[in-house]
C-alpha cells in the first residue's frame, strides 16, 4: 500500500490521492534508490496521460527518504501538490537526495559518499543533477529543482495560513543551514517569484545568519546577484534594516573582507554590486519597496538629475556701432518712413550688423570705455563716446545733401577727428588700385543707416 500511494503521487492519480490521503499520507519512501528512463504509461484517464506528457520529466526514479508531496513536485503534478499541502508541507527529507534534472544546475556537486547513485547515473548517462541536503523542506526542493509555478502555489497557500504556521515553515533551514531566501539568490530566475512574496520572505527570513556568517545580503554580494543585492540595500531607508545590513556585510569576524568578496568574482554583476555598496556607504540607497512605507529624502545616486543653470557668456562688442544698433535702426526707420523710401531687396548694406571677427578691421579693443584704436588714428586723441555720438547723429536731409557735395574733396588731417570721421579715407577704391586694409566710414552712408567697407 505504501508503494501504491507513492506511485500515485508520481504519476498524477489524483482520484486515488483524494480517496486515500487520510490514511496513507505522510509516508516516506523506503525503497532503495533507482533511476531509469521513463517508460511508464498510465492506465488512468486521457487527462492523466496528457498531464504526464506535459510534465516532461524524463525519468522514472525512486528516492529514499522523500514524501508523496515531494514526488508530486518532482513530476510537476500541481493538483496533487495542492491536495497534500495541509498533510505533508511540514515534512522534510530524511537523507541527502540526488535528483536528475534537464539542465545544468549550480547545486550540482560531485557524489563521493554514495557509490550506488554514481553507478546508476553513469549507467543511464545522467550528467545533470542536483544535490538536495538532508532536512530540506518542500519549498527547498522546489527551489533546487526550479519548479517556479509549483513554488508559487505553495507560497500562496502558506501566505494564507496563520502567522505561527508561516514562521514555522519559513524559518526552517536544511542541514547546510541555508534559508529559502539564500537558496533563491543562487538562481537569478527566482527573482520574479521573490517579487510576488517579497514582504513575506523578508519579514520571515531576511534576518537569518548561520554560524558561518552567511546571510542573504552576503550571499547576494558573493555571487554578484545585482537584483537581489539592490533590493536588499533599498531596505536601508529604515534604521532597522540599515543596521541589519551593516552587520551582515561586516564579515571581519569570519576573516573575510566584503571588498575582497566583490573582487573575487570579476563579473558585471559584482561590479554593479560594488557600485551599490559604495553608494550605501555614502547613505545613498535605491528606491525602497512600496510595502516599506517610507518617505525618501534624497534621490538614488544612479537616477539623480542634475539641473545646471545655463552659463551666460557676456557678448563681446566687435564694432563701435554695437551699442548704437537699436538707436541707428530706429532713426533709419523714421527717415525711411518720411521719405517713403524702400530699401532694395538686392542691397548688400549691413544695417547695424556686427562684423565677424575675421572680417573686422579693428586691431584692438582697449578697455570698458570702448576706446578703439583704428589704423592710422592715435587712440589717445580719439574722441570720447559722447563726442562720437554727436558726430554721427542723424541730420536733416539738407545736411545730408551738403555732406555729399563736401565729401568729394576729402581731407586727411589726423588732428581733426571730426573731419576724419566725416570723410572717406581710401586710396583710389573705385579704380581698385592699392585698396587700404583700414576700416573707414562714409558718414553719408552712416546717415542712411548703412556701413560700407571701402
Amino acid at each position: 500500500e505504501n508503494n501504491e500511494w507513492l506511485e500515485a503521487c508520481k504519476h498524477d492519480n489524483l482520484q486515488y490521492i483524494k480517496q486515500n490521503k487520510e490514511q496513507a499520507s505522510q509516508q516516506y519512501e523506503m525503497r532503495d534508490f533507482e533511476v531509469q528512463q521513463s517508460q511508464h504509461e498510465p492506465q488512468f484517464t486521457e487527462i492523466a496521460k496528457m498531464r504526464l506528457r506535459a510534465q516532461k520529466y524524463p525519468y522514472d526514479i525512486i528516492i529514499p527518504g522523500i514524501t508523496g508531496l515531494m514526488y508530486a513536485a518532482i513530476y510537476n503534478n500541481k493538483e496533487i501538490v495542492l491536495e497534500l499541502m495541509k498533510e505533508e508541507c511540514m515534512l522534510f527529507t530524511k537523507y541527502d537526495c540526488h535528483i536528475p534534472v534537464n539542465t545544468q544546475s549550480p547545486f550540482m556537486q560531485p557524489i563521493f559518499n554514495n557509490q550506488t547513485v554514481s553507478q546508476k547515473f553513469n549507467l543511464n548517462k545522467i550528467s545533470n543533477y542536483v544535490n538536495i541536503p538532508c532536512n530540506s523542506s518542500i519549498i527547498d526542493l522546489c527551489i533546487y529543482l526550479e519548479r517556479w509555478p509549483i513554488l508559487l502555489q505553495i507560497l500562496e497557500y502558506v501566505s494564507q495560513q496563520p502567522i505561527p504556521f508561516q514562521d514555522q515553515i519559513f524559518q526552517h533551514v536544511n542541514q547546510l543551514y541555508q534559508s529559502h531566501l539564500m537558496l533563491m539568490i543562487r538562481l537569478p530566475e527566482s527573482f520574479k517569484v521573490f517579487e510576488q512574496y517579497q514582504e513575506l520572505l523578508i519579514e520571515t527570513e531576511f534576518e537569518f545568519e548561520n554560524v558561518m556568517g552567511e546571510n542573504a545580503t552576503y550571499i547576494a554580494a558573493l555571487y554578484g546577484n545585482y537584483q537581489y543585492f539592490k533590493y536588499f540595500l533599498s531596505l536601508s531607508w529604515t534604521e532597522r534594516f540599515k543596521s541589519m545590513i551593516e552587520i551582515q556585510l561586516d564579515q571581519s569576524q569570519f576573516g573575510r573582507d566584503i571588498l575582497t568578496v566583490f573582487q573575487k568574482h570579476p563579473s558585471s554583476g559584482s561590479h554593479k554590486c560594488l557600485k551599490l555598496y559604495q553608494q550605501f556607504l555614502n547613505n545613498r540607497f535605491p528606491e525602497p519597496p512600496k510595502w516599506l512605507n517610507v518617505q525618501t529624502t534624497n534621490k538614488n545616486l544612479e537616477t539623480i538629475e542634475l539641473n545646471i543653470a545655463p552659463k551666460i557668456v557676456p557678448k563681446e562688442t566687435q564694432s563701435i556701432f554695437e551699442d548704437m544698433k537699436d538707436t541707428v535702426n530706429q532713426n533709419v526707420s523714421k527717415i525711411t518712413s518720411q521719405l517713403n523710401i524702400q530699401q532694395s531687396k538686392e542691397s548688400t548694406s549691413e544695417i547695424g550688423q556686427v562684423f565677424k571677427k575675421d572680417q573686422q578691421k579693428f586691431t584692438d579693443i582697449v578697455d570698458s570705455q570702448q576706446i578703439f584704436r583704428l589704423s592710422g588714428v592715435n587712440s589717445k586723441e580719439f574722441p570720447e563716446k559722447k563726442e562720437l555720438n554727436k558726430m554721427i547723429e542723424i541730420k536733416p536731409l539738407e545736411t545730408i545733401e551738403s555732406q555729399k557735395r563736401s565729401s568729394s574733396n576729402p581731407k586727411t588731417d589726423s588732428t581733426s577727428h571730426k573731419s576724419a570721421l566725416h570723410n572717406i579715407v581710401s586710396s583710389n577704391s573705385k579704380s581698385g588700385e592699392g585698396q587700404s586694409t583700414d576700416l573707414m566710414f562714409d558718414m553719408d552712408a552712416v546717415n542712411r543707416g548703412s556701413i560700407e567697407r571701402l
